[in-house]
């Protein structure tokens, strides 16, 4: 019972994270750059950083180090 509301809350906290990051980049976000790169790069791109996150904060809620 406690690991799942472990994972629960590190998910929780992890997706709380992302919103507020988005929220900050795209309130200050006043032009547009085109960048040549395809939907599945784009989707790759942001797969990766939402799963480093997840890693890094789930590394330090855990205090495995």
């Amino acid at each position: 019972m406690r690991d799942g509301t472990k994972n629960n809350a590190s998910i929780l906290l992890l997706t709380f994270i992302v919103l507020i990051v988005l929220w900050f980049v795209l309130s200050r976000l006043h032009f547009v750059v085109f960048i040549p790169l395809s939907i599945g790069g784009f989707i790759l791109i942001v797969l990766s950083v939402i799963v480093i996150l997840y890693f890094v904060l789930d590394h330090f809620l855990t205090g495995s180090w």
